[in-house]
């Protein structure tokens, strides 16, 4: 099984690749498929699949799988023979085989065995922000995506001298196993690149890391998490700890309360709301300690404390809320009560125990100067004056 970049060079597993007198292999599977190969076996591999294209043959570089040594590998040997950049020869590698999984660390190597310097782009701070499989680069979106394109975004961020990467990347599902396997796919990837490239790597976690704690826990409480989504979040904080420990990587999590103000989020808030349009009740829940009880932070926080993180180049563990607890059974009684219908609020009983944890965010007051500033109850007013009005 050969996948040709292009009429000269090929990549493909070496037991599926079978002897032929229309081609050399090249096999290097005595280099690692990690980090650790030095630039001296690099090149040396290089230079003999140049000499093999010398003699009018062509090349199939070789390795266990056909994936990340060989396109690497196959990468260089064309960036070389066609005397063209690394990255473009990266592109035109991805585009030829359908390979968007190749090791950074390999490519890295290659591009370093080949002695090719990156722009410069000055000291100022360049920031790119994964999400919705998309990524923003000084207001300019692309396509791709964090879980697969691993290559190409480090193509973006050598090429664009990116120093700071946002990861709001999510599944589209939050709450399933098969999406806590994609969110550390999709984190391990961005890592490797802020590993590689020096990039300083922000992560928004959640209030839900904490699980049911209602002493306004900070930073030091002990996390313990329930359910999916903050189970995976505390796997993605273990594994952010991790590369800050092993390979330096400069990193920042944030832990948030739950959003709102996006049009989109908290949903139970826009589902009450088109409840009493629709002119039905709402239902809410009572847990066996009482109603839900939420630390809400409205986007806008959010946002200022990114870009207060990103100004003053702070890492560690922040948590970032209002530090003022809402009940559910509140915010569905004063839809109610200020759009003057007559519908009722009842609830249902669940089983189990509410979070209600309210965080305490003083050390990213201490450390880099930021506080809640939007209020809550104003907003929640704003929305239902604006939902009224669309009513009829």
């Amino acid at each position: 099984m050969i996948r040709w970049i292009n009429e000269n060079i090929g990549t493909g597993p070496f037991t599926k690749v079978p002897a032929s007198d229309d081609y050399s292999i090249l096999d290097v599977r005595d280099l690692v498929d990690k980090g650790g190969n030095t630039a001296a076996a690099i090149r040396s591999r290089i230079a003999d699949g140049l000499n093999i294209l010398k003699t009018g043959k062509k090349l199939v570089v070789c390795c266990d799988h056909g994936i990340s040594r060989s396109n690497a590998v196959a990468t260089g040997i064309l960036a070389r023979h066609k005397n063209i950049p690394f990255s473009d020869a990266i592109r035109t590698t991805i585009a030829s085989t359908g390979e968007k999984s190749i090791k950074v660390e390999m490519l890295n190597i290659v591009r370093y065995a080949l002695g090719e310097e990156l722009p410069s782009f000055g000291d100022g701070k360049r920031v790119l922000v994964t999400g919705g499989n998309t990524l923003n680069l000084d207001g300019q979106k692309t396509d791709l995506d964090p879980a697969v394109d691993v290559a190409e975004f480090d193509c973006l961020v050598k090429d664009n001298g990116i120093n700071v990467i946002v990861h709001l990347a999510n599944p589209l599902t939050k709450m399933t196993n098969p999406a806590a396997g994609q969110t550390i796919t999709m984190l391990r990837n961005m890592l490797d690149i802020c590993r590689d490239n020096g990039v300083h790597f922000i992560y928004p976690s959640t209030i839900e890391v904490y699980g049911s704690q209602n002493d306004n826990p900070d930073e030091n409480a002990v996390c313990n998490p329930k359910g999916i989504y903050g189970e995976t979040k505390y796997m993605v904080e273990q594994l952010i700890a991790l590369y800050a420990k092993n390979f330096d990587v400069k990193s920042t999590v944030l832990r948030l309360g739950t959003p709102y103000g996006d049009g989109e989020n908290p949903k139970f808030l826009y589902n009450f709301l088109k409840k009493v349009v629709a002119g039905q009740d709402i239902v809410t829940h009572q847990y066996k300690n009482g109603f839900p009880l939420l630390d809400l932070i409205h986007v806008g926080d959010i946002q200022s404390a990114i870009d207060a993180v990103i100004e003053n180049d702070v890492t560690g563990t922040f948590n970032i809320g209002s530090e003022k607890g809402v009940l559910t059974n509140e915010i569905a009684n004063q839809i109610v009560k200020r759009m003057d219908v007559k519908v009722g609020v009842s609830h249902i009983d669940i089983d189990d125990n509410a979070p209600n944890t309210v965080m305490n965010c003083t050390k990213a007051q201490d450390t880099f100067g930021w506080k809640a500033q939007k209020c809550f109850k104003d907003w929640l007013n704003d929305a239902i004056d604006s939902t009224d009005k669309t009513k009829g």
